[in-house]
Order: C-alpha cells, then structure tokens, then sequence
C-alpha cells in the first residue's frame, strides 16, 4: 500500500483526487473518516497522520485553492 508520501506526490498530478481530498479532509468528522478515505484510495496513511491533517485544514485549503484544485 502507497503512504501518504506517495499521495503529496501523486495528488499534484490528479486534480480529481486533490479535489476529492479537499472536500473530505473538510467535512471530515472524524480522523477515522479521513483514515478510511485513504485506505479506499490504496493509501496507508496513520491516524496521528490524519490529526494532523484535520489539525492543519485550513492551511491545507489555502494550499490547494491556491494550486488551482
């Protein structure tokens, strides 16, 4: 299974799958919501990862939305 290092490489390139993560990571609810997001997407990404991630989600938005996603 890809790591959340694959994904960050990946996402760039899928702006399906960056939109896709946006929209998850901010109307998750939950870490294990995200959790299993990127396991259904072939992701093996850990749940201090996906705290880490909800902890940091508007950052992350700014990002995205300013990459074009």
């Amino acid at each position: 299974m890809k790591t959340l290092v694959d994904f960050v490489i990946e996402m760039p390139a899928d702006a399906a799958l960056a939109q896709e993560a946006k929209q998850t990571i901010l109307a998750a609810s939950s870490i294990n919501e995200v959790q299993q997001w990127f396991a259904a997407k072939g992701y093996a990404v850990s749940e201090q990862e996906c705290v880490r991630l909800i902890e940091n989600k508007v950052k992350l938005e700014q990002t995205i939305v300013k990459a074009g996603y």
